[in-house]
């Protein structure tokens, strides 16, 4: 017979509570364990998320201005072009060459519905994208934009991978197979003086949440990649219908005539 004390168990049951006890407690330890592991996971993981965008993002300029749309940005398209296409691309990007190769097609089959707006969205990975906007700014500072931002995106094999020196030498020659005032576009280019002008791009991108390149909005819409003719055809098919709908539905207030001119920025 088992004897029973003032707890009203068994020496048995009471053996048996304790195993069940150091149990439990184990249990908790290997919980408490588990818990702590994830816990320093995520930590690490969001350290790691944090230490990519900073080396992956693009080199901003101090930002104490609002976002504000910049109309001095190169473009392609009439001004009162019912779709605006804003592109923020980078010209060392491949993705973003390969892009540039549809959009003209795209602008050759809208001639007056589509207006497409450049944005420098240089990225610090890389070394090369940056100089090259400069570059391309100094150019569009002498009516040479479009040439020379063709030029960069069909050469981009050929200087992706070169030094500081050896990219500044191909940028000046550039200019010179255009035809640029040499003058100019050197002292342009080694003082940085569009610098100013790409940074404000960027920061542009940054109050837009750019986060890669290209990026396009369409009629404020974004679109993250290049796309196919067809599948560009779509998207403005459907922001032109957009833009109709609205326009129709719009109250008539003063004078309803609209113009039919149209001007284009013949840069480049």
């Amino acid at each position: 017979m088992n004897e029973v004390n003032g707890t009203g168990l068994t020496k048995k049951q009471r053996r048996e509570l304790r195993k069940q006890e150091k149990q439990a407690d184990i249990y908790r330890t290997r919980r408490r364990g588990r818990v702590r592991s994830v816990f320093i996971m995520s930590v690490i993981a969001l350290a790691v998320l944090g230490t990519v965008y900073f080396y992956v993002r693009p080199d901003s300029a101090p930002d104490t201005t609002d976002y504000v749309n910049s109309d001095t940005d190169p473009f392609r398209g009439p001004d009162n072009a019912p779709v605006i296409i804003e592109e923020y691309s980078d010209y060392q990007c491949p993705a973003c060459q390969n892009a540039e190769t549809v959009l003209p097609q795209l602008l050759d089959a809208y001639p007056t519905q589509v207006r497409l707006i450049f944005n420098d969205y240089p990225l610090s990975i890389h070394s090369n994208s940056r100089p090259a906007a400069e570059a391309a700014q100094c150019a569009y500072a002498q009516g040479k934009f479009w040439d020379y931002h063709d030029r960069l995106f069909s050469d981009q094999k050929a200087w992706s991978g070169q030094s500081n020196t050896e990219f500044s030498a191909t940028l000046k020659k550039y200019a010179a197979d255009l035809s640029l005032d040499q003058t100019k576009f050197d002292l342009c280019l080694d003082n940085g003086e569009q610098a100013s002008a790409v940074s404000h791009d960027i920061n542009e991108g940054n109050q837009r949440k750019i986060n890669s390149t290209p990026t396009f909005i369409v009629n404020g819409v974004e679109y993250i990649g290049g796309k196919s003719l067809e599948e560009w055809r779509a998207v403005i098919d459907e922001a032109i219908a957009k833009a109709e709908a609205a326009k129709a539905a719009a109250p008539i207030n003063g004078n309803t005539n609209v113009s039919s001119d149209s001007t284009t920025n013949t840069n480049g």
